[in-house]
């Protein structure tokens, strides 16, 4: 073992490494940074911000169900049971997200009537 390592470290010890392993520091650094932040903005701030605006997340088994980088959040939760929505957001997409609301605009304008 102690020769597997005294190999590595002459392996690693050369000078251009040294000058390499010295440039990649800091955007390496910046790139863990951005990392960071943004994991925590997703994992607490959008919920905190989410929640003081009057939202609260869907059931787990009701709409994006099976997926799991992705909650859906609504400020009614019947929206969440309402087959029509379930229907049009299977993965939660921008563009599923704009059907879901002119789906609920025409259901809206639908009971006015």
């Amino acid at each position: 073992m102690f020769g597997v390592t005294q190999a590595l470290i002459t392996l690693f010890d050369h000078s251009w490494l040294k000058a390499i392993k010295k440039k990649l520091f800091l955007p390496l650094g910046v790139m863990l940074a951005i990392s960071i932040i943004t994991l925590a903005a997703d994992l607490v701030i959008w919920p905190m911000v989410a929640k003081s605006q009057g939202y609260s997340t869907c059931p787990y088994d009701t709409l994006l169900f099976g997926q799991k980088m992705s909650t859906a959040w609504s400020k009614k939760e019947a929206f969440c049971y309402d087959k029509g929505v379930q229907s049009r957001l299977s993965t939660g997409t921008f563009e599923q997200v704009v059907q879901v609301a002119k789906y609920l605009d025409s259901k809206h304008l639908d009971k006015k009537d």
